[in-house]
């Protein structure tokens, strides 16, 4: 290789290492700002809306944004106690640049449906998050999602944990529209339940005709 493709290389190396880390101090700042509870001081309505309106932010990415700060920044309990981040490994790859947010985005969101996973205990959720952040290493985002999702094939071979926007078993979306009236989505993933449920709303139905 000519040395000046190298160096062209190695400057390119640096400079994605170092927006990177950037990233890791945006959520530590991010989550400091969140332990203090300033919105109310600065006049607004929440800390994600807060996020979104300073940092001129869309909506979603401002909730991107602080959710990855919660699983990715230490925290400080009610005592003054400091708490270590909830994927350790994970910010321990971004706080040294090895790995970028398209990464953290692939864990992140792989993490939480593993966590819906009652069957799956605290230790086994550990390692889960330990291999993800290390296959990130040395991966693309792309191919890091191929491999989170062979790892929940294997914990999650029927499917139980919802994909992201699916509703959890049982939970309620309330959506109020524009002239007034509601509408409501409820999921029910037990044949049981959704049985007794529908047959409860068929007695309930007025006749037809």
């Amino acid at each position: 290789m000519f040395p000046a493709v190298r160096r062209a290389l190695e400057g390119a190396l640096e400079a994605v290492e170092t927006l990177r880390r950037a990233q890791d101090g945006c959520y530590a700042a991010l989550r400091e700002l969140e332990d203090v509870d300033v919105p109310a001081a600065l006049g607004h309505r929440s800390f994600a809306r807060m996020v979104e309106e300073c940092l001129r932010l869309d909506a979603g990415e401002a909730r991107r944004l602080l959710r990855q700060a919660q699983a990715l920044a230490p925290s400080r309990a009610f005592s003054g106690e400091v708490l270590p981040p909830a994927l350790p490994a994970t910010a321990e790859a971004l706080g040294v640049g090895a790995i970028g947010v398209e990464h953290v985005t692939v864990i992140e969101r792989t993490m939480r449906r593993v966590e819906r996973l009652a069957h799956v205990d605290a230790a086994v959720r550990a390692v889960t998050e330990v291999e993800l952040a290390e296959l990130a290493r040395h991966r693309a985002p792309r191919a890091l999602a191929a491999a989170a999702q062979e790892i929940l094939a294997v914990l999650d071979p029927d499917g139980d944990a919802p994909e992201d926007g699916e509703l959890a078993s049982g939970e309620l979306h309330v959506l109020r529209r524009r002239h007034g009236s509601l509408v409501g989505k409820v999921l029910f993933r037990d044949p049981a339940v959704a049985e007794i449920v529908a047959a409860a709303l068929d007695a309930l139905a007025p006749p037809a005709g």
